[in-house]
Formats: C-alpha cells, sequence, structure tokens
C-alpha cells in the first residue's frame, strides 16, 4: 500500500513539476527525455507518463495552431506606432520556436517508441508494440481525437499503425465507430471522419486494393442511408451529420487516390460501383456541406473518370445559398495528415508517407479549361452540361496545393 501511495505521489511530482511551453527548448526537450528514460524503473507509470508527455506536447501543439491563424478583422482598429515588418517577424520567430519544440519532442518519442518496438536485430518486439499500442490508443481517444487544431501530435499514431497491419485496421475502425455513432457528439464525429480520411489518403502502407474496399464499404453505407433518408424534404447537416463526414471522407480519399484505384484490376468497374453520381445528387445534398474546395477538386477528378458530373448542383447550391434558402455552413478543412514541416521527426515517416500528386491534379486542370476553350459537343450524356465552366471561372476556381483538402479559391492564400 505504501508503494501505491509513493508511485501515485512520484507521478504527481513529475505533471507538477512539467516545464511551461515558453521554457528553453532544452528544458522541455530533457525534461521530456528524463520521463521517457523513467520508465525503464517505474514500469507501471509507463502509460501515465506517455499520456503527461502527449498531453503537453498536444498544448504546444494547440498554440502552435493558433499562433499560425490569419489576424482577426477586429484586430488594427487602433493606429499603434510599431513596425509592422518587425512585428511580423517576431511573430513568426515565436511560432518557429514553438514549432521547433515540438518537432524535437516528437522526434525524442518517437525514437523511444521505435527502440522499445524493435529489437537490435530489427525484428519487431510484437508483445511490447502491443502494450505500447493499447496505451497510445487510449491517449489518442482522450486527448487528441476531441481536438481540432493539433497538426503534429497525431504522427505519433501513424507511425505506430505502420508497424502492424492489424494496427492501422484497428485504428480505421476505431475512427470508423466514431464517426457514424449516434451516442457521440457531432464535433467528434466530424474529428473522427477527417481522420480517417487523412489518414487513408496519407498512409503508403495500406495496400491500395484495401483501400478501395473501404471505399466500397463506406459507400455501401451511404448509399443505404440514402435509402432510409432520401425522402426528406430538406438536408439539415445537424440531423444527418455522420452522413456529410462520411461522404466527405470518400470525397478527399477518392481525389487523392484515384489514379491508384483507377490502375487496379477493375479498377474503374469498382469505381464505377461506388456509385458516386447517385450520391452527390441525392436529396441530401453532400456537396453543399463538404468543404467547398473539396468539393471543387471533387468535382473536377470524378467529370474526368465519367463517374459523376457535380456542377449542375453546385451551381443550383450557389444559386440556393444567395437566396438563403439554404444554409451557409460545411465540415471545413480539417486533414490531420496534412504536411508540416518537422525536419527531425519527419524521417520517421518519410517512408511511409503519401505526397499529393500535384502534377496529376494540374493535369485534370489543363484538361478542363481545354475543354472550356473548345467548342466540340462531348458525347458523354454527364458533360453535355459543362457549357457554363468558363476559362476565367476555371482559372479562378482552381488553385492546387499539397492535397485535395488545401485547394484554395482564387486569391485566398495556400497554406503548404
Amino acid at each position: 500500500l505504501k508503494y501505491i501511495q509513493c508511485v501515485n505521489r512520484i507521478f504527481t511530482t513529475f505533471a507538477n513539476a512539467y516545464p511551461y511551453h515558453g521554457h528553453h527548448t532544452v528544458i522541455l526537450r530533457d525534461y521530456a527525455r528524463n520521463l521517457l528514460h523513467s520508465t525503464q524503473y517505474l514500469p507501471h507509470l509507463e502509460r501515465n507518463i506517455l499520456s503527461l508527455i502527449i498531453e503537453e506536447m498536444t498544448k504546444n501543439d494547440v498554440m502552435h495552431d493558433m499562433s499560425n491563424r490569419p489576424v482577426s478583422c477586429t484586430e488594427g482598429i487602433f493606429e499603434m506606432e510599431l513596425d509592422q515588418s518587425e512585428t511580423a517577424s517576431n511573430e513568426m520567430s515565436g511560432a518557429h520556436q514553438l514549432l521547433n519544440k515540438l518537432d524535437i519532442c516528437l522526434s525524442d518519442l518517437l525514437s523511444f517508441l521505435q527502440n522499445e518496438c524493435f529489437f537490435p536485430d530489427g525484428s519487431l518486439n510484437e508483445n511490447r508494440t502491443d502494450e505500447l499500442f493499447e496505451s497510445l490508443i487510449s491517449v489518442f481517444i482522450r486527448s487528441v481525437l476531441p481536438l481540432r487544431s493539433s497538426s503534429v501530435v497525431q504522427f505519433i499514431w501513424f507511425y505506430m499503425c505502420s508497424l502492424r497491419e492489424k494496427y492501422y485496421r484497428q485504428f480505421v475502425q476505431l475512427l470508423w465507430e466514431f464517426a457514424v455513432s449516434a451516442s457521440v457528439s457531432s464535433p467528434l464525429r466530424v474529428n473522427a471522419a477527417s481522420y480517417l480520411a487523412s489518414f487513408i489518403a496519407r498512409a503508403n502502407f495500406i495496400p491500395i486494393e484495401e483501400i478501395m474496399k473501404y471505399l466500397l464499404s463506406w459507400t455501401q453505407w451511404i448509399q443505404q442511408y440514402i435509402c432510409e433518408q432520401d425522402d426528406v424534404n430538406r438536408s439539415h447537416p445537424q440531423l444527418h451529420c455522420s452522413f456529410y463526414c462520411i461522404c466527405q471522407a470518400v470525397f478527399y480519399i477518392f481525389s487523392f487516390r484515384c489514379r491508384e484505384l483507377m490502375n487496379l484490376t477493375n479498377g474503374y468497374d469498382n469505381l464505377v460501383r461506388l456509385n458516386l453520381h447517385r450520391i452527390v445528387t441525392c436529396e441530401l445534398n453532400p456537396l453543399q456541406y463538404c468543404s467547398k474546395h473539396l468539393v471543387r477538386n471533387f468535382a473536377n477528378i470524378s467529370r474526368n473518370y465519367q463517374l459523376a458530373f457535380c456542377y449542375v448542383t453546385l451551381e443550383r447550391n450557389d444559386r440556393l445559398k444567395q437566396l438563403r434558402l439554404i444554409a451557409d455552413w460545411n465540415l471545413g478543412n480539417f486533414y490531420p495528415f496534412d504536411p508540416q514541416p518537422l525536419r527531425r521527426s519527419f524521417t520517421f515517416i518519410e517512408d511511409i508517407y503519401k505526397e499529393y500528386d500535384q502534377t496529376l491534379a494540374e493535369q485534370w486542370l489543363t484538361t478542363e479549361l481545354e475543354d472550356s476553350n473548345s467548342g466540340d459537343t462531348v458525347m458523354d450524356d454527364f458533360l453535355d452540361e459543362a457549357e457554363h465552366l468558363s476559362t476565367a471561372s476555371l482559372r479562378n476556381s482552381f488553385t492546387y496545393c499539397s492535397s485535395p483538402g488545401f485547394v484554395r479559391i482564387g486569391s485566398e492564400k495556400k497554406i503548404c
């Protein structure tokens, strides 16, 4: 009993003494390293220590996200006699320092996990890895999944899921259950679907055949949902939150991995089985509530493959929005595994990480522009109504960046 009380006091001391994020990088790094080292002689505290380190990293991660948000339009009302360039430089310096601290701490944690999960000969210690994965999943559910402003910490689970096939399958199943569960709050369902989409799109270690199976399964769920709900008079984002979340996940993954999916044996036939055209034209109108940047990209790609034609629906949505007959609300752009400038920690995931094929997107855009410039009649029924896609509107509509989630309209700033 005394031992148990002592252990609890030790962990309380660890937590209370954790350095504030404003401390020097060396202090934060050494404290986290010492905590990780202490798990060797305090194995019963390992889960708590990992949770503590990750939660503190998450706080810094959220601070980094806030420091990179655009300045509010209400700021700057009062004239300040400050050098604007110097102020901006200081802000960038602070954001860079915070990101550097995150990079170092994440790199140390990934190095610890790598050393614990592998034997000296390079073979995987399956029992030890199972223990760590179980501990980390509980931390993810409690501390990371509820957040929508983290951009770095989640790569811990990206790395762990790459170690064994059963890990990424368990992770995907966990996210799916959160995304479609009626007992889960709407924000948590949206986050789970965002993680699901970004993880499947970016994970190079998931076979493309398995990704196709996921898409077929999820679109089957969508089709069943449409059959049960298609008699509604009006779509409602909160009421059908899971439906819109899963639709956005499918659109994102399809846009990201379409070339690989198409190159599979019977790839086009399987993509036709997704029945994307029915999804985008159903009464629930998912194109209205999914991210507008993603929708534009998805519309372009699905048109080129002649799997769905979205532009008529998009124009109708724009008209109804202008008349304020439908809500101006969407799921937003949160893709947790989009690239981050992590010089140290990225070395752990670069071989298992899928980059977005920007040249492919530009090729599709060129095709759109050529089609809009030519007056030739297009034989496919889907394309007969594409006359409204003028060259000017296309040039202003598509600006591709690192992923389909980061398409920006016109003069809006790119986020890479």
